[in-house]
């Protein structure tokens, strides 16, 4: 499902894609993770935390993936302290604590985790929890897109396209677009002013062709795509008939 997923171009699909990846790859390997784990291997006990917190190759155990995680996030390991973030943050077996998970991310996404950085971009961009930073936000989206994250990648595309987090740049929205290609079934294109150009902040229809003409130069919307122009009627410039004979032109 996700492979037909990605094909059809779906955004959000890359992260899962991975995480399939790991679960038969951690799977495949589960007796050198344990061997390596026993060993003292502070790589292996991170994954083999992953594996008891996810059932992959053993039994399902919290307990146990907390404690394995424990270990290696003392050691240092940006894995285990990302996880253990997670676990703090939504209560999974120990008392909620935002506080220490936001700890837990911070720590693995200094020590370079793409996941952990996009975790900390989220909460800034999103002020959930923390307080809303746009500057932060951007340096961290920054530092996950250096890692080809997918989904920081994309948030950050509409960033850029919206206004938020970072300055409206079309020009960096459709480079970041063009970076994931993600294909959208339902275009639809708010605030056009009128038949003319661009006023108090709102897109002109031509504008608006003109974003649909570009979204289709990289592969975001094709033929198959539905797009519809909208939000006219508090203007008292239009009719439904003029904007459909100036679209067959």
């Amino acid at each position: 499902y996700f492979l037909t997923a990605e094909k059809l171009g779906c955004p959000g699909v890359a992260p899962a894609l991975a995480q399939c990846d790991m679960f038969q790859s951690y799977a495949s390997r589960i007796d050198e993770i344990k061997d390596a784990a026993e060993n003292g291997d502070v790589k292996a006990i991170a994954q083999l935390g992953w594996c008891y917190s996810n059932g992959v190759g053993v039994e399902y155990d919290n307990d146990k993936a907390l404690s394995l995680f424990s270990v290696a996030a003392d050691a240092g390991n940006p894995m285990a302290l990302y996880e253990l973030g997670v676990k703090y943050f939504m209560g999974y077996g120990v008392k909620q604590n935002i506080t220490e998970a936001v700890a837990k991310f911070e720590e693995a996404a200094r020590l370079g985790y793409d996941k952990a950085q996009y975790q900390m971009a989220l909460m800034y961009a999103e002020a959930t929890p923390l307080k809303k930073d746009n500057r932060k936000a951007a340096e961290w989206y920054d530092k996950a897109v250096a890692q080809n994250h997918a989904d920081a990648i994309y948030n950050t595309a509409l960033h850029y396209f919206a206004g938020s987090v970072r300055e409206v740049d079309m020009t960096k929205s459709m480079e970041y677009l063009k970076k994931v290609k993600p294909h959208i079934d339902f275009a639809t294109f708010d605030c056009c002013y009128s038949l003319n150009l661009c006023e108090k902040g709102h897109l002109g229809f031509d504008e608006v062709l003109e974003m649909k003409r570009r979204l289709c130069d990289i592969g975001v919307i094709d033929n198959k795509t539905v797009c519809c122009v909208n939000h006219f009627s508090h203007n008292g410039c239009e009719a439904f008939k003029d904007m459909d004979a100036h679209t067959e032109k």
